[in-house]
């Protein structure tokens, strides 16, 4: 191990005796939010939460960030209830003015929390370090929430709160002085293609989807990733129904080639997704930040989606997005537009073509019918996004025998003037 190393551990090492050495009473800090995002700011802070069963006294009480110069004293008349929680907050007008509802808190500090990383301590009036909590801005601590609206969550009183592995990235805007539940944000991201196979190369794009009972007007929103600079407008009047989805597009050649006819696709927006994962938002028309999220091709992020033809798809929409679990490897070349469905079988017509495509005989006979003046390419696609065959037809009555594949799952996709459609076939 190197001597940096070395020296990390032995500061985890006495963060944790710190910990157990807080511990005499019941109280923690269960949710910090150390750098808001400028268009929402509500200042620092951090919740404390009393997990006991008597009440503590807060009277006196110090706080102290990693400087022993920076001091914030508690008023007198501070107590804490069992089950009860405190929000300190270091600007109350701005905590007010994200969190009008908030009651519970008391200020200001009158020095802020390390965009990259500092401590929470709180001594009691006798001077005992009841609460020892150190964080950081870099791996393995979520990005997700530095700068980007949303804030860290404990996972549970018992964890050790300097373990990052103890934290997740909470909703918009934090929950300041309430349990977590799950999040509620009304417009999400729902399917991203970040990094396609150039067998099934769409170029990048996301789904948007309102999750909730009423329109939201996106007119002039704008989709970023991490830089201030990358930024793309979505149309004047444009109104999403409850349920409803857009796809945003890098690359509307690109796209079209393979998903010709989608719904509500808008393009180009003009940078790239990151290979590696990154932060990607969305800021209503007043610049006002709305949603964010973090995802990455690591660790418990599906491995499919990243070059292997497939799209990170949202699982369930109670989920917390910045959560690995919540995502899954979808369908080849994904489902823009619409919702998942786990047979990966759609049918996209085109607005001027009612046709059907396709469709497999008992005979194991691939039946395809094409209208006049229309064309079409046919794919045969492994699971794996490899296109093993391929065949250009034109207008008529094809009929195509399959029953010499070999045993598997494949992906039949027709693409093409007349429309687009993908089936499974089993063998």
């Amino acid at each position: 191990m190197s001597l940096r190393g070395i020296f990390r551990t032995v500061i985890e090492l006495v963060a944790f005796c710190l910990w157990l050495n807080a511990g005499a009473q019941s109280i923690a800090v269960t949710e910090v939010n150390f750098n808001s995002d400028s268009t929402t700011t509500s200042g620092d802070w951090f919740e404390l939460y009393n997990y006991g069963s008597t009440t503590i006294s807060l009277a006196n009480w110090v706080f102290k960030d990693d400087n022993n110069q920076h001091q914030f004293v508690f008023p007198a008349t501070v107590q804490l209830a069992p089950g009860a929680r405190l929000v300190v907050v270091n600007d109350s007008q701005k905590f007010k003015n994200r969190h009008p509802f908030i009651s519970n808190y008391i200020g200001t500090f009158n020095f802020g929390l390390g965009n990259d990383g500092d401590q929470v301590r709180l001594y009691d009036a006798q001077g005992n370090q009841m609460v020892f909590f150190e964080y950081a801005d870099s791996l393995p601590w979520h990005p997700a929430a530095d700068g980007s609206g949303r804030t860290l969550e404990l996972r549970s009183v018992a964890l050790n709160p300097n373990d990052p592995n103890s934290w997740f990235v909470g909703c918009m805007f934090g929950s300041p002085g309430m349990p977590f539940t799950p999040c509620s944000e009304q417009i999400i991201f729902s399917e991203i293609n970040y990094n396609p196979n150039p067998l099934l190369n769409a170029g990048e794009w996301v789904e948007v989807y309102n999750r909730g009972p009423t329109y939201v007007n996106l007119s002039t929103w704008s989709f970023k990733d991490s830089k201030e600079s990358n930024a793309f407008y979505l149309p004047q009047n444009l109104q999403l129904p409850p349920q409803g989805r857009v796809v945003l597009v890098g690359d509307t050649t690109l796209f079209d080639a393979q998903h010709p006819g989608t719904p509500n696709r808008y393009g180009n927006f003009n940078f790239n997704l990151s290979n590696d994962g990154e932060l990607i938002r969305l800021f209503d028309f007043t610049g006002t930040l709305r949603f964010s999220m973090v995802y990455n091709d690591a660790g418990d992020w599906p491995k499919g989606p990243d070059g292997g033809s497939y799209t990170l798809e949202f699982s369930d929409t109670t989920w917390n997005v910045n959560n690995p679990k919540a995502w899954f490897q979808g369908c080849p070349g994904g489902s823009p537009g619409y919702a998942y469905d786990p047979d990966c079988i759609t049918a996209i017509p085109n607005p001027s073509s009612s046709s059907t495509l396709m469709q497999l005989l008992p005979n194991g006979v691939l039946d395809v019918s094409i209208p006049a003046g229309e064309h079409l390419l046919l794919r045969l696609i492994r699971t794996d996004g490899a296109v093993l065959h391929s065949r250009l037809l034109t207008t008529g009555q094809h009929q195509i025998p399959i029953l010499h594949l070999s045993s598997g799952i494949y992906f039949i996709q027709a693409s093409g003037s007349a429309g687009m459609q993908t089936i499974k076939l089993m063998r």
